[in-house]
């Protein structure tokens, strides 16, 4: 079915003129942002669209839409954003059911007062909603120690390109009701539906927190010093190198009862002399500082990601390292690394947007290593060609969006061009 302006209106003019607005990114002409004020009118807006032949893109704050290919067709967003709030909470059970605008934020504030935190950790969470970090596939600081979404996920409610609404999981840790459909829509980018509500695992806020980080002469410093900590007796938030050009730190992140992170932390000290120590709101502070890249909260909205994010096993990391820094360097690109050896992760954050030349040729370092890569700030023209080949699993991923939405009626090309 052909669009035309006046189809869009017309899907448009199903929702409040408080809930319309615009979006203006990836280079091109300005498209309708619909932000509902409730379920109901979302529900409305996506029949409405369906009906009028319309390919609707969801989003939470859109604060991660830059990391994906812009999709093939899509004539308007649909944000979650304004749809917020705590739906159920019982403390005493660990369970937390929160609408999908909900900010990270938002949510570790309500939990402060019970001692309750979620996970993972994500960056920025003033201006990450959980249905959208959810939705990306976005990683925390505390993966190491807490895991994923998939780890704290229970259940969700998610809105279909029918304009249905289908419920997976449930709402308590023990629940084993029906299939975990919900997992489904971890890293889907919106393709399968429009997540409305989630229901989350909570975790204790540890009492007690310790930071302690050396400064190292050189990366290869940075990585044998957290060498020395394997086999050791930790629980560790997180392992970490990272620095630039001239200066590198190892730092490692404690977090647990008193005693524990007093025991942990002298095991990090017999094994590695000197380095500098911080405790509980100092030690948090600088943990936050590093997972947002050192940048405020209110910097960098163009792009606050790293430019790449390689991952590869933990046994192959010093060497993925080492091959990255000398092709940034050889191609002249400034960079930051942050190296988590433990989970095989390196993600690289330049000082200014390389240059195409320089960026096709490290995404052909990256393809002939075959190392698994997210890149998350690539100009609009690049982001299709650096996808490259289809994943493995695609024709079943084909499948499954098909299945999920038979019609169309979600924006596709976002996990891959192809899909």
């Amino acid at each position: 079915m052909k669009t035309s302006i006046q189809t869009t209106e017309r899907a448009l003019a199903s929702v409040d003129p408080a809930s319309r607005g615009w979006f203006a990114r990836w280079q091109g002409p300005e498209l309708p942002l619909v932000s509902p004020a409730d379920e109901t009118e979302a529900k409305e807006f996506l029949r409405a669209a369906g009906a009028d032949g319309l390919v609707v893109l969801p989003m939470g704050n859109g604060s991660k839409l830059d990391w994906c290919p812009v999709p093939k067709r899509v004539h308007a967003l649909l944000s979650t954003a304004r749809m917020s709030g705590p739906v159920a909470y019982e403390p005493a059970e660990g369970v937390l059911t929160v609408r999908a605008g909900t900010t990270v934020a938002d949510i570790t504030a309500l939990l402060a007062r019970d001692d309750r935190r979620i996970a993972p950790d994500v960056p920025f969470p003033e201006r990450s909603t959980v249905g959208g970090a959810f939705c990306a596939g976005q990683g925390g600081a505390d993966r190491l120690r807490r895991g994923t979404w998939r780890d704290s996920i229970l259940g969700a409610r998610v809105l279909g390109a029918d304009g249905a609404v289908t419920t997976s999981g449930g709402r308590l840790v023990k629940n084993v009701t029906g299939y975990d459909l919900f997992r489904l829509h971890g890293g889907a980018h919106g393709a399968l539906g429009c997540v409305l509500e989630l229901s989350l695992r909570l975790y204790p806020d540890p009492p007690s927190a310790a930071w302690w980080e050396r400064d190292e002469e050189d990366p290869a410093g940075a990585l044998r010093s957290l060498a020395q900590l394997r086999g050791a007796p930790l629980a560790p938030t997180r392992l970490v190198a990272f620095g630039d050009h001239d200066h590198w730190s190892a730092a490692v992140h404690l977090e647990g009862r008193p005693r524990a992170v007093a025991a942990a932390l002298a095991e990090v000290t017999s094994r590695i002399p000197g380095g500098r120590v911080l405790r509980d709101d100092a030690a948090r502070a600088r943990a936050h500082t590093l997972r947002d890249g050192g940048l405020p909260d209110d910097a960098a909205a163009t792009s606050p990601w790293p430019l790449l994010e390689v991952h590869v096993r933990p046994s192959d990391t010093p060497r993925a390292f080492h091959l990255l820094r000398r092709t940034a360097q050889g191609l002249g690109i400034g960079a930051e690394f942050v190296v988590e050896p433990a989970l095989g992760c390196i993600a690289l954050r330049t000082e200014s947007p390389p240059g195409e030349a320089a960026l096709r040729s490290l995404h052909k370092a990256v393809q002939w290593e075959r190392f698994a890569a997210r890149w998350m700030g690539l100009p609009v023209a690049l982001r299709a060609e650096f996808a490259g080949p289809p994943p493995p699993g695609a024709e079943f991923m084909a499948r499954l969006i098909d299945q999920f939405d038979p019609l169309g009626r979600f924006a596709r090309g976002r996990v891959h061009p192809n899909l």
